[in-house]
């Protein structure tokens, strides 16, 4: 009967508090609306679309790794809690599967699915980007006469 008390008394303090925190802000906080109150601003950036965007496959590659790694760390923290109950057979047991592991990273590091660099954009590293497209460089650092590696505006 003890611990349900705890539990309540913990309730309380838990409601009370977020309770006075909503309430200060409701005391403390400002009621009127201008023109660009309600509008959405982050980060010095005004939103002019919708809240969907299109991410590229990488950054899903990205979050299962992630996971991976995550699920990793988690067998191997629980062999390192059981190590010595685990023995040289559960020894055994991690390096396999730290190899296996290992072995797929190395796939996965093999075809390219950690390189975020695009194969046309590592065509095109030299290159300016404008809103006219891509430009090629104002000067070469590799030039024989630097007279003529200065582009001349409009040329």
């Amino acid at each position: 009967m003890l611990e349900l008390w705890a539990l309540l008394a913990f309730s309380a303090v838990v409601v009370a508090v977020a309770g006075s925190a909503i309430g200060a802000s409701w005391v403390l906080g400002t009621r009127r609306h201008g023109r660009w109150t309600d509008q959405p601003y982050e980060g010095g950036v005004a939103s002019n679309r919708g809240g969907f965007m299109r991410y590229g496959a990488k950054f899903y590659l990205v979050s299962v790794f992630f996971v991976i790694l995550d699920v990793e760390s988690a067998f191997l923290y629980a062999w390192a809690v059981s190590a010595r109950e685990a023995g040289w057979a559960g020894f055994a047991e991690l390096v396999v599967f730290v190899l296996l592991l290992g072995a797929g990273l190395l796939y996965v590091w093999r075809n390219g699915a950690l390189d975020f660099a695009s194969p046309m954009r590592s065509a095109r590293s030299n290159t300016i980007e404008t809103t006219y497209g891509p430009q090629p460089p104002l000067a070469s650092v590799d030039s024989p006469n630097p007279a003529s590696a200065v582009r001349q505006a409009g040329s």
